[in-house]
């Protein structure tokens, strides 16, 4: 049967594509960006795409204006001067001297009226309408474009500049929403309908802030005093701040997520360090989303390296293409340390290429720009804005995937057990995952009186948690190991010993683990914390993996060092992935923050040499995206928890995200070109459907001897 709603891919899932600030009108546009955009959009297949604000660059557009019209009004002085003073000349060679200049004047006037001209609404809708890509599913069919305007950065003449490519191109393809923030049903006639609300900034941001969610946050909150519609929001979209964060359902009252830029980056606001692309993917059948991010900040930063040659170029042209290549806008003195021409050598080379004399400019080859007062050449970056064109980096594509857990809390009565023991291997086998990481609390430990309080199954001492952690994670494991050794097998039967314990090798998942607060509470007794859950995880893996083996009639040579090798601690909180890319992990033994993203950034500070990182112990769980220079693309992942909240949690009033979460990382070269990443939380229970029965050893000690509760 056919799908009656074209929004869903299938139907339990609608992928649709978010982009922001493309910023047409100012030197940070670029047409390249948006068709590496529309090539993503239809690789992962999206239904829509919504474009968060940004449309046209208000504040870009409205300096050039005032800057033109000053010129304007300079050159019309200098017309009036010029032909008043010509009425005085009467050499037949000044008066041919002062037309010339007089002809010349009034050509800057032509062309500063054109420059003005093309600065408004229908004209910059004009070229938007040739530049901007149409975009399509991956059948090659067209796909609706929403564009929620924004206020602050669009500004007036953006929406108006919106209004005029909504009638140059199909009034189905392109769709004009409400300035500030519009709604769209993700999937309507059904039942679990869902709602998305589409957010852009309203207000330019007064204050810079440290933190990349202080501008997301602070324009949700504002949006919900505002807000008197009684309709749900099921998820949110904030455009316009050029961040990447991925917020789960739970903790925060509705998931979000905020959506990177489109353009180069120059001139960055409070938290601005994003360029790239988003695919969000959302299941009917669970309320946290999937992100598929894909940056761009590799290919920005080194764009001058994409621009191609002039036709036969000499040596020394060779060589300053390659130094303005390399080293962006460079001055003339500069160029000949680099090169070891002389001054005079690099004037000589480089005039002949400049975009304003006569030569040829190719697809390729952008002409140069030289700026006396500065004494600096670069190529000419209007021809970057619409013609550069971004190749994909080259070599193998990495991908690592990771489940992430935290705050098992083994023995809390507040912990979803079933949650854990289903659904982290049921994920892990169905994407794929061979590594699984814990960011410490695997038990909730008896310190505080919580045994007294009521907050630990009866009879749990700090020993029997470690035991049950152990059993926990092993299960998972085992889960995992099982099904996919039978499937090896049934493709290949191994011969020998080794071949078999190669075989283990590749379908036992790796687990890796730091200790939490909770876990090190036993240190002040002189015990070593987790010892216990590590020598049990290993000794019922190896049990387990040796007994499943006999039932196929193999055995292995030293199974619990197979085992060994892939249950440890992450010394100094240091992992290395699969694919080579270094990994910090940590639990970090300090209280939360209002303000969602500073943990993680925290982490990015102290493990400034890995580009992936897991945190935990906050029971909040959020996902930021960062660049730098040299690592490039940057994830940390904060996890929530297993349990649905505790007595201390409802004392501060808070409420916690509960689940895991999913990380995929692709990589080139060790360059991260694109994640995935969501979380998954138990939809259908809340605190008191779970929590365990904390007096049933009382209970049944009653029923053994005949007496009643």
């Amino acid at each position: 049967m056919p799908n009656e709603n074209p929004r869903l891919i299938d139907k339990k899932t609608v992928r649709f594509g978010l982009m922001s600030r493309i910023d047409f009108g100012s030197d940070g546009f670029r047409q390249g960006l948006l068709e590496l955009a529309a090539e993503i959009f239809k690789a992962d297949d999206v239904a829509f795409v919504i474009l968060a604000g940004g449309l046209v660059s208000g504040k870009a557009v409205a300096d050039k204006t005032v800057r033109l019209h000053k010129e304007m009004r300079s050159t019309e002085r200098q017309i009036k001067a010029k032909e008043k003073s010509m009425k005085d000349v009467s050499d037949p060679k000044e008066i041919d001297a002062a037309r010339k200049a007089l002809a010349k004047l009034k050509a800057t006037r032509d062309k500063v009226k054109k420059q003005l001209e093309a600065l408004t609404p229908a004209k910059m809708a004009e070229e938007l309408a040739k530049c901007l890509p149409k975009f399509t599913n991956a059948k090659g069919q067209s796909v609706k474009l929403y564009f929620v305007p924004s206020p602050a950065y669009d500004k007036t003449i953006g929406e108006d500049t919106g209004e005029a490519l909504r009638a140059l191109r199909d009034g189905d393809e392109f769709r004009l929403l409400k300035p500030g923030s519009d709604r769209l049903a993700l999937w309507e006639h059904t039942a679990d309908e869902r709602m998305l609300e589409v957010l852009t900034s309203d207000k330019q941001a007064w204050l810079r802030g440290d933190f990349h969610s202080t501008p997301v946050q602070r324009r949700i909150k504002d949006k919900r005093r505002q807000t008197s519609s009684g309709v749900r929001v099921d998820l949110q979209v904030v455009g316009g701040v050029g961040v990447s964060l991925l917020k789960p359902e739970g903790h925060w009252p509705i998931g979000f997520v905020s959506v990177p830029a489109l353009h180069r980056l120059d001139d960055t606001g409070i938290a601005e360090n994003q360029v790239g692309v988003q695919i969000i993917e959302v299941e009917t059948v669970r309320r946290n989303v999937a992100m598929r991010s894909y940056p761009f900040g590799d290919a920005i930063s080194r764009e001058r390296t994409f621009i191609g040659l002039p036709s036969d170029p000499t040596a020394a042209q060779q060589k300053c293409i390659d130094g303005l290549r390399h080293n962006g806008r460079t001055t003339t003195g500069s160029l000949s340390q680099m090169t070891g021409l002389s001054k005079e050598a690099v004037r000589k080379a480089l005039d002949i290429l400049l975009a304003t004399k006569d030569h040829k400019r190719y697809a390729t080859w952008p002409g140069l720009v030289y700026d006396a007062a500065s004494d600096r050449w670069d190529f000419d970056l209007e021809w970057v804005k619409r013609n550069l064109r971004y190749r994909a980096p080259e070599g193998e594509r990495k991908v690592d995937k990771v489940v992430a857990i935290c705050c098992m809390h083994a023995g809390s009565l507040d912990t979803d057990y079933d949650h854990f023991l289903t659904e982290v291997p049921r994920v892990m086998l169905e994407r794929g995952v061979g590594t699984l990481v814990s960011a410490g609390d695997h038990v909730e430990g008896t310190s505080h009186d919580l045994l007294l309080k009521g907050e630990i199954y009866a009879g749990f001492d700090n020993t029997t948690q470690e035991e049950l952690a152990a059993s926990m994670i092993a299960t998972v494991l085992f889960k995992v190991f099982k099904v996919r050794f039978d499937a090896a097998l049934k493709a290949s039967l191994p011969k020998k010993w080794e071949e078999t314990a190669a075989l283990v090798k590749a379908t036992l998942p790796i687990f890796r683990y730091v200790p939490g607060n909770h876990c090190g509470w036993v240190s002040k007794h002189g015990i070593k914390p987790l010892n216990t859950m590590v020598h049990e995880i290993v000794r019922l893996l190896t049990e387990w993996v040796e007994d499943h083996l006999a039932t196929k009639g193999l055995q292995i040579v030293s199974a619990m060092r197979l085992v060994k090798s892939h249950v440890q601690t992450v010394p100094k909180g240091r992992f290395t992935l699969p694919s080579g890319l270094p990994m910090g992990m940590t639990h970090p033994h300090m209280g939360g923050s209002e303000t969602i993203s500073s943990a993680a950034q925290k982490a990015f500070m102290k493990y400034r040499d890995c580009p992936v990182v897991f945190i935990g112990n906050f029971h909040t769980g959020v996902v930021v995206e960062e660049r730098s220079a040299q690592l490039g693309q940057r994830i940390c992942m904060q996890i929530g928890t297993q349990k649905h909240g505790s007595s201390y949690e409802d004392g501060f009033m808070k409420t916690v995200d509960q689940g895991f979460g999913y990380a995929e990382i692709i990589s080139v070269s060790g360059r991260i070109v694109g994640t995935v990443t969501t979380f998954y939380g138990n939809d259908k229970a809340g605190p008191e459907e779970k929590r365990l029965d904390g007096r049933k050893p009382y209970n049944d000690f009653l029923a053994q001897h005949g007496m009643r509760q």
